[in-house]
């Protein structure tokens, strides 16, 4: 997979880091971006930050997704503890094994 050449404009994201740290692609003010894929003008993108605005105090990493694409939209805004995210990690590797075996890779 090739990536398309952008011209630089704001922060730049480099391996999912965003480089320097930027405001939250949402616009919120109780979360700092650490990871990000995302669309030239975030119409839609995975973002991973660390916020201090959960509800639960242990729930520090921020996992956010959204897609505009023609099937209809995807909006998930998503607090999580240390467990939660290797937790989550785990289910979605092992999906992306399940899948792949499927498909004969």
């Amino acid at each position: 997979m090739s990536e398309v050449s952008r011209p630089p404009e704001g922060p730049q994201c480099h391996d999912g880091m965003v480089h320097p740290l930027s405001t939250c692609p949402r616009g919120r003010t109780d979360c700092t971006p650490v990871a990000r894929r995302a669309s030239p003008g975030f119409e839609s993108f995975f973002c991973c930050g660390e916020t201090d605005g959960a509800t639960v105090p242990e729930d520090t990493i921020r996992l956010c997704v959204k897609s505009t694409h023609d099937q209809g939209p995807v909006d998930l805004m998503v607090n999580f503890d240390d467990r939660d995210t290797i937790d989550a990690i785990a289910v979605l590797s092992a999906g992306l094994s399940f899948h792949r075996l499927g498909e004969g890779a």
